[in-house]
């Protein structure tokens, strides 16, 4: 649960909210795209990100967004919120050749997903933008000063945002993140 909660903090507030897209993020994004002559922004949200690693290649195209798109409104149409951000937890990468919430749970800190803690889940949900260069932390054993002030302030907004109750936050805001080795 606390994974879910993580994951719409740090990639997709609006997921349970709105049909797959955000309009005016990707209004941003294609006039920035289109001044660069390059794909430097995605405005993606969880459901679009779910059909890129699962559906498609990872080309950074115009013509690989358009069938994101497309994909993306269709599953919007056939699955549930639900199972969309099950596939997504279940097949996103978290590491070098990591993929998959079950995996990574197990990797990083030896425990089953169900059994993460507020932070482990942040953690791993701050590894999504670039899990191979995060997975720095987990070489080294434990995370960097900045590293661990995203945490913090990750557990922050969870808890602003009623992710979090006030008292899971002050149970776990201080609770320092041991990887498992």
């Amino acid at each position: 649960p606390y994974m879910v909660q993580a994951v719409l903090t740090t990639e997709d507030g609006g997921f349970y909210r709105h049909r797959g897209f955000l309009p005016s993020q990707f209004r941003v994004a294609l006039r920035r795209n289109l001044s660069a002559g390059q794909i430097e922004l995605g405005a993606s949200t969880i459901t679009m990100q779910m059909v890129k690693n699962v559906l498609l290649s990872h080309e950074r195209t115009l013509s690989r967004k358009a069938q994101e798109m497309f994909l993306t409104w269709y599953v919007e149409q056939v699955l549930t919120k639900d199972r969309i951000m099950e596939i997504y937890l279940n097949g996103i990468e978290y590491g070098p050749g990591l993929y998959g919430i079950t995996h990574a749970a197990a990797k990083y800190f030896g425990k089953h997903p169900v059994d993460l803690t507020p932070p482990e889940a942040v953690y791993l949900a701050l590894m999504l933008p670039s899990p191979v260069r995060r997975h720095v932390h987990y070489c080294k054993g434990a995370l960097s000063p900045n590293f661990e002030v995203k945490v913090q302030r990750i557990l922050k907004i969870m808890n602003e945002r009623g992710r979090l109750t006030d008292l899971e936050y002050e149970v776990w805001k201080d609770t320092p993140i041991e990887v498992d080795l």
